[in-house]
């Protein structure tokens, strides 16, 4: 991956251009502008960094902490906002403060892993600064593969028969204890912010304010059926990401409620805003913002919501989007009108 120029520090434009009028981009990130945890194409930063020379606010808008959010994306100095989460927390990346914050209470944290125990999820939990992840599971924040990548690998998993399919599964199996074992690994040496732990209950249990849960399920059908317990009990917001992975947030708290909260702290008139995203967790941003951009690669019933559909993430859609909204306010990409 090349380097965007360093010249180019929104913090100066934002400053200088923050008053009410302004317009604000959301970016969802996994599979959205960034492919496989960690790539952003040269071809989308030059877009994020003119949209931001034309005075436009660029916030990130992800389901994961900040803690996950790969450094070198936030070493661009490109977003100086950043709703995380699914909008438990919002920042103000200039300076590391919290603009907003809506966690669950170690109570309401126990009553979701409680409900939905039975089926035998893997678990994680956002906390501060930390992110928890049980070691019998893993999730699209650590493996990157979101949308049709992680539908395919399950697929892939499920297919087979007879003797062959009990070979795959002992060597699945195998694979999976090395691979466990490799991501803590990992996890330990590039991130200290992030851990495995054996059981997440004593996580929660010493924990006054967690931001979001996840869990991971063996199958969709699993997964739906912790999706219904959740919705039932009544208290929980319950965002489905693939087959097999739910993200939960506290009643009323989604990325819609971070992306308002962050629009009322700067002044922006919610349809001055455009947001992006691909997956279940940023359906709510359609209800509240101008206009809904979903990359080609979205979940369909995520494109069924969208004001535009632009190319796929493979395409650099988000940037030809970007690219063709300023060629139509008369502004090309090099700056000049």
């Amino acid at each position: 991956m090349s380097s965007l120029t360093d010249d180019i520090n929104p913090r100066v434009e934002f400053e200088a251009r923050q008053p009410q009028g302004a317009g604000l981009y959301l970016f969802d990130l996994d599979d959205t502008i960034v492919y496989r945890g960690s790539h952003i194409s040269d071809r989308v930063l030059r877009a994020l960094g003119r949209a931001s020379e034309a005075g436009i606010v660029c916030s990130i808008a992800s389901g994961r902490p900040l803690c996950l959010v790969n450094k070198k994306i936030l070493a661009r100095k490109i977003f100086p906002y950043a709703v995380c989460a699914n909008g438990s927390k919002v920042y103000d990346l200039r300076d590391g403060s919290i603009i907003y914050g809506a966690s669950m209470d170690t109570a309401l944290a126990l009553a979701a892993f409680h409900a939905v125990e039975p089926l035998r999820p893997a678990w994680n939990a956002f906390i501060g600064d930390r992110a928890y992840f049980e070691w019998k599971g893993t999730s699209y924040m650590v493996t990157g593969l979101v949308g049709r990548d992680a539908r395919q690998r399950a697929r892939s998993e499920a297919t087979g028969d007879g003797g062959a399919t009990a070979r795959r599964s002992v060597a699945r199996k195998a694979l999976s204890v090395f691979s466990r074992g490799a991501r803590f690994f990992v996890r330990k040496v590039s991130n200290p912010s992030t851990s495995q732990v054996f059981d997440i209950r004593p996580v929660l249990r010493r924990s006054s304010a967690i931001d979001k849960m996840g869990a991971s399920f063996k199958d969709s059908a699993t997964c739906d059926k912790g999706v219904e317990i959740l919705a039932a009990d009544g208290r929980f917001e319950v965002a489905r990401m693939g087959m097999r992975e739910i993200e939960i947030t506290r009643k009323g708290v989604t990325k819609a409620t971070g992306a308002l909260a962050l629009m009322d702290h700067l002044g922006i008139d919610p349809k001055d805003s455009v947001a992006f995203g691909d997956g279940g967790n940023d359906l709510p941003l359609a209800e509240v913002t101008g206009s809904f951009v979903a990359v080609a690669n979205a979940d369909a019933d995520v494109k069924a919501k969208a004001t535009y559909v632009c190319p796929s993430i493979k395409e650099d859609g988000v940037a030809v989007w970007i690219e063709d909204r300023l060629a139509a306010s008369g502004r090309t990409m090099d700056g000049t009108e």
